[in-house]
């Protein structure tokens, strides 16, 4: 990773006037999960010494519409773009980092602001999440207000302003940049069947308001799910299995 930081974007992403806090949404595909709980053990001290923290962890549970964004979806709020950079621009962080870019296939991150943080946040077991892409202010509160009365209220909502990019050649296992810029959670109640179908009928309905989205489902993870096991070897949430109820349109995956 360091002989590719390019010092430019660097400096530059390092004087941009962003206000935080600033959260960065993890888009996930699993590698060999071993080695990503490590490095989520790992990488614990120095995140929490530059005032990080994760809001909220989970895996996909069902896709309702569009394409898989990925196995796992990760909040982490961070005081500003700095002290990210200082966490992971060290010796430390660099060596731990070979462990997450085994860990991961593919790997999708942007610094987001969130517009709308709810408590009920990091207590949600399930949310709704619709991923937007070319959605301004106004559609965020169309999409808001079409998707509440069927997917629960809005317990978050945040837009990516600054990329990752300052790694060359850019390797799969990088932060790209979100390719929905824009994301709305919903918090189901909680003893209440899931309304897969309602979802999937609703989503050209959002369709209309931005220029793409997609309907996923994530279930939220406890933080031993992101520790090693003692067991050795791969576990049981490195590589979901696919599986498609009956929802028209939907390409779901189920994780046991």
């Amino acid at each position: 990773m360091l002989h590719r930081i390019r010092p430019r974007p660097l400096l530059d992403l390092a004087r941009r006037d962003l206000p935080g806090p600033l959260d960065v949404i993890n888009l996930i595909h699993t590698g060999r999960w071993s080695h990503y709980r490590w490095y989520a053990l790992l990488v614990t001290p120095p995140l929490l010494a530059v005032g990080g923290r994760p809001l909220w962890m989970g895996r996909t549970e069902t896709v309702v519409h569009g394409e898989r964004q990925a196995d796992k979806f990760l909040v982490v709020r961070y005081p500003s773009q700095r002290r990210f950079l200082a966490m992971t621009l060290n010796p430390y962080y660099l060596a731990i980092n070979l462990l997450r870019e085994s860990g991961v296939r593919r790997f999708e991150a942007s610094f987001t602001h969130a517009m709308h943080t709810a408590p009920q946040l990091r207590s949600a077991r399930t949310l709704v999440a619709v991923h937007l892409r070319g959605a301004d202010d106004d559609a965020i509160d169309a999409v808001r207000a079409l998707t509440e009365p069927v997917a629960g209220p809005c317990v978050y909502a945040t837009r990516a302003v600054a990329s990752l990019g300052f790694l060359e050649p850019p390797a799969p296992t990088d932060p790209h940049p979100l390719s929905f810029p824009q994301i709305a959670l919903f918090a189901p109640p909680r003893d209440a069947a899931l309304p897969l179908q309602a979802l999937a009928e609703l989503a050209p309905r959002l369709e209309e308001h931005v220029d793409a989205c997609v309907v996923q489902v994530y279930r939220q993870e406890p933080a031993s799910v992101y520790r090693p096991s003692l067991r050795g070897g791969e576990d049981e949430h490195a590589a979901p299995p696919a599986a498609r109820p009956d929802v028209p349109g939907a390409d779901p995956v189920t994780v046991p």
